[in-house]
């Protein structure tokens, strides 16, 4: 798949995206009446986000870039990170149906976390990306099981992709967030809370950063949230699955614990544990 049709993909695929989150958002149809369209619409919430930034490298690297950074790679320039753009619906209780679409454009964030076509390897030329696009329904099993269909973030790690509603610690980001665990993730996630105490993600999905699957296996993850008190929250997280083209057999196992506490509103402590192994493919030294 030669690179000029991978690109009209990607704009096709950025298009219907936006074609698709439009028509949810109006729900035209010739049967809807004006009263009926604006209770719709509501309902619709619009967010957005940007950030841009000036980065320098004291040690003036020839290659001008800054090494094991994501997001801020470039040296001595200043850069338009991303601007985002969030439509969403909300799906609180039993019966709701909601949706997210998440449209992303920049010069470093999306360039680092965008899935990825099966065989297509990372382009200069990915500024956009549609980091979210799932429908949710809440199903009447229990307290509520929200059900979440097509891309979403990972529920790995403990930083997180900045948006409108996710603020991460710092401007930079640790070596464990961008080489340890994956970014997205295309499938089905259910998410179930058991009480304010204990809550559970499972998921099964195309794997890391998969738009779609690289293999004819399926990726599983897991989130067990707890607060056993106030200001504390432990989590704790495992993904599961074959990642290597066209190969089922070696599997990539990746677990991860969260602490997070903060004793005082302006003192916060935060603590990431991840260990991952992969088995090994045969016709590989």
């Amino acid at each position: 798949m030669n690179q000029r049709r991978i690109k009209r993909m990607k704009k096709m695929f950025v298009t219907l995206a936006v074609a698709v989150t439009a028509t949810v958002v109006l729900g035209v149809t010739p049967f809807l009446r004006a009263a009926e369209l604006a209770d719709i619409i509501k309902d619709v919430k619009a967010n957005g986000f940007v950030s841009t930034a000036y980065n320098y490298n004291f040690n003036d690297p020839d290659s001008r870039r800054i090494n094991f950074r994501p997001f801020n790679e470039n040296d001595d320039s200043f850069n338009l990170d991303v601007a985002e753009l969030v439509f969403q619906k909300d799906a609180a209780k039993e019966g709701d149906i909601g949706f997210r679409t998440d449209i992303m454009y920049g010069y470093t964030i999306p360039k680092a976390i965008r899935s990825s076509w099966p065989g297509v390897a990372p382009s200069a030329d990915d500024d956009v990306d549609i980091q979210q696009a799932y429908v949710r329904y809440v199903a009447p099993v229990g307290n509520g099981l929200a059900l979440d269909l097509g891309k979403f973030i990972t529920e790995m790690g403990a930083e997180v992709i900045e948006g409108y509603d996710a603020w991460n610690y710092n401007y930079s980001r640790s070596l464990l967030f961008y080489y340890t665990i994956p970014f997205t993730h295309t499938g089905l996630r259910g998410t179930y809370k058991f009480n304010d105490k204990v809550s559970l993600i499972g998921q099964i999905v195309n794997g890391w950063d998969n738009v779609a699957d690289n293999n004819n296996g399926k990726t599983l993850c897991a989130h067990l949230m707890l607060t056993p008190m106030a200001n504390t929250t432990l989590s704790l997280k495992l993904i599961t699955g074959p990642e290597q083209t066209n190969n089922t057999d070696n599997i990539r196992d990746v677990y991860n614990i969260n602490l997070t506490t903060n004793p005082i509103d302006k003192l916060t402590f935060n603590l990431d544990l991840v260990f991952g192994a992969e088995e090994s493919d045969p016709n590989n030294i």
